[in-house]
């Protein structure tokens, strides 16, 4: 793959994206309660 072509990746409603909305919700949580660290590997379990 070129450095000139970009993957086009979809939400569920089908709106074009650029990141991963995992990342983002999980950094928003974060940033909401620091103490939300600690609870992410429980939850990935």
């Amino acid at each position: 793959m070129s450095n000139s072509q970009r993957t086009i990746v979809t939400d569920l409603d089908g709106t074009p994206i650029r990141t991963d909305m995992l990342l983002e919700s999980l950094l928003a949580l974060i940033k909401q309660n620091l103490l939300y660290v600690f609870m992410v590997p429980f939850w990935l379990i």
